[in-house]
């Protein structure tokens, strides 16, 4: 499983410079892929260290 956050998705909307390798991530992994919203890992970080 790999734990995407949503600015490999935003790179990729945007245009940006690394967005074909990102593109070519989703589609090699999509199947082993889970995502995340960055808010809620920010949360459990800081509720837990």
């Amino acid at each position: 499983m790999y734990l995407l956050d949503t600015n490999i998705f935003l790179e990729i909307l945007l245009n940006q410079e690394k967005s074909n390798i990102c593109k070519t991530f989703i589609n090699s992994h999509y199947d082993k892929i889970i995502i995340s919203d960055f808010k809620i890992i920010k949360d459990i970080k800081v509720k837990f260290l």
